[in-house]
């Protein structure tokens, strides 16, 4: 019996073995921005960045101290403010117009995928 338990002990510690440390050098990247930064790249007033947190049509993150945006957004509050500027939308219409752009892009990108598939 102590032969079979230490058998079991010595397949685990095989399994530990092949456990790797993942080390990443410190400090780590965030893809997170602060509101300051994220106004800065962008171009917005910080009342249309709180209209647009208000739509739901950005995420943040709410931390104790501040709040924080995706870096990604950043894109995308840029074809906003374009859209809307060129084309003299609203920014409800101009959220509308973005969104529909994204998800035809997504749907010709699974059209391709799908073609290649033949």
């Amino acid at each position: 019996m102590q032969g079979e338990v230490t058998r079991k002990m010595l397949s685990q510690l095989d399994t530990m073995a092949e456990i790797q440390v993942w080390q990443q050098e410190l400090p780590a990247v965030s893809k997170l921005l602060s509101e300051e930064e994220f106004l800065r790249l962008t171009g917005l007033a910080g009342e249309h960045l709180q209209e647009l947190v208000q739509l739901d049509w950005l995420d943040c993150v709410r931390t104790s101290e501040r709040i924080l945006f995706r870096s990604q957004d950043v894109l995308r509050v840029r074809k906003l403010e374009r859209l809307c500027s060129d084309f003299e939308l609203s920014t409800l219409g101009g959220t509308i117009v973005v969104d529909l752009l994204a998800r035809i892009e997504e749907l010709e990108d699974e059209l391709r995928h799908l073609r290649g598939l033949l």
